[in-house]
């Protein structure tokens, strides 16, 4: 759609990067049989982990921000309730 529009979304730039690393650097950089188990590292588990418990927790945060009956501007600091 981008293409199309002929205009760049927010986040233009790391999909650019995404497609230029998958494409050509790790082809090149890393071993295939690398490549194969890169999604089994424990790095990867861990970092899908944290990134699950960060969304969970912003979530809760926009739960009780919204029971609060809060508005947007009567909060000028975002609190996260953990």
């Amino acid at each position: 759609m981008e293409r199309i529009a002929g205009l760049h979304g927010h986040h233009w730039m790391r999909g650019l990067f995404d497609e230029v690393n998958d494409k050509y650097l790790k082809p090149y950089l890393v071993k295939s049989k690398a490549r194969r188990n890169m999604d089994k590292s424990n790095l990867v588990r861990t970092a899908n982990k944290l990134a699950a418990k960060d969304a969970a927790a912003f979530a809760n945060s926009l739960e009780v921000w919204y029971e609060g009956g809060q508005t947007r501007h009567s909060n000028s600091q975002a609190r996260y309730v953990a």
